[in-house]
């Protein structure tokens, strides 16, 4: 039992450190920003960090993101199709390389909360039914 514990902490702790970690950056960017280095598009905001931005893919920061500001209704099904955060970025009349449209997710650490959660959803779940079992079948057998 003090083993399913263990397991159901580290799981937990899993998700803190991957959620949590992303401001540990702000100072290297600040650094980089005070020496003589020149990088280009540091002071533009970044499309993470934006309220209308929605993760695709397996990681957070994925070039196939999508921009929920910009899109194309179907006129047949009335789908919409919302275009890349990239090409969004790239075109001016859009977003543009100064993000004109940036808002900034007032709640991004909860945004990132639920793409780490729902990515790891299913392994999660069957982690659990399986520590679940195992606890019942240890149950059983004292019954």
């Amino acid at each position: 039992m003090i083993f399913i514990g263990i397991l159901n902490g580290v799981i937990l702790l899993h998700f803190f450190v991957k959620t949590i970690s992303f401001p540990r950056y702000v100072p290297k960017i600040n650094k980089i920003m005070e020496k003589d280095v020149f990088i280009e598009n540091l002071e533009y905001p970044s499309c993470t960090s934006c309220k209308f931005y929605e993760p695709k893919g397996y990681y957070f920061e994925e070039t196939i993101s999508r921009c929920n500001k910009f899109g194309r209704k179907d006129i047949i099904t009335s789908e919409i199709d919302f275009l890349n955060a990239d090409i969004c970025r790239l075109n001016e009349d859009k977003c543009g390389k100064k993000g004109r449209f940036y808002i900034e997710e007032p709640n991004l650490l909860w945004k990132k909360w639920k793409f780490q959660l729902t990515r790891y959803t299913t392994i999660v779940l069957s982690l659990y039914l399986f520590l679940l079992f195992a606890y019942l079948i240890d149950y059983l057998k004292y019954t």
